[in-house]
């Protein structure tokens, strides 16, 4: 509510009082990450064969991406002579009035000025990018890296998820897409990399 009210100052001058939140019960919930079992078990399934979806699935776990990070990602934003992915936008699926559906796949930039970055590529990362790349060139490569000429919907993305946790005996045990930036960051953390640069 606060950044509509922010919104409504800047495009119309009107001075609205900013709300505070109310005070919570300090009581969060606790992050969720894979263990390394869960991780073996998903990594068989991903690893197995290689489809559009379980690559994409294996970049977020390599990565950090968000989902709707790697729903927009497209190959301008991958470098392969510099080894690095620039996250530029991000994708959503909104509620929009006046247009023809209920609801419209929106593009715009990511979440905030921190999520605009650049991630290094390790050799894994590399290897999939390539092996995507030489694919698409096989056949006719679109702009987006999963969706061809358009974003991939975030929620095919994760109906996609949903089968792979299934097939690797994960359903049902409290796992999300974003469950895979969890589990990118705790790696990383137990692979010496400092919290600040994380």
């Amino acid at each position: 509510l606060n950044q509509i009210l922010k919104f409504s100052y800047r495009q119309y001058g009107i001075v609205l009082p900013v709300l505070q939140r109310p005070m919570g019960s300090g009581c969060s919930r606790p992050v969720r990450s894979l263990s390394r079992k869960e991780q073996r078990l998903l990594f068989a399934v991903l690893t197995c064969g290689k489809e559009i979806f379980q690559t994409a699935v294996l970049l977020c776990l390599y990565t950090g991406l968000r989902l709707g990070e790697v729903c927009a990602l497209k190959w301008e934003d991958v470098d392969f002579s510099s080894r690095m992915i620039t996250v530029n936008r991000t994708v959503q699926r909104l509620y929009m009035e006046g247009f023809q559906t209920k609801t419209v796949l929106w593009e715009s930039e990511p979440k905030s000025a921190h999520s605009r970055r650049e991630i290094p590529m390790t050799d894994a990362v590399q290897e999939l990018l390539v092996w995507l790349f030489d694919r698409e060139r096989q056949g006719v490569r679109g702009e987006y890296i999963f969706g061809r000429k358009k974003p991939v919907e975030p929620r095919t993305m994760q109906n996609h998820f949903r089968k792979l946790l299934k097939a690797a005996g994960l359903d049902g045990q409290g796992i999300h897409f974003h469950t895979l930036r969890h589990t990118f960051a705790t790696n990383c953390i137990e692979g010496g990399t400092d919290v600040k640069s994380l």
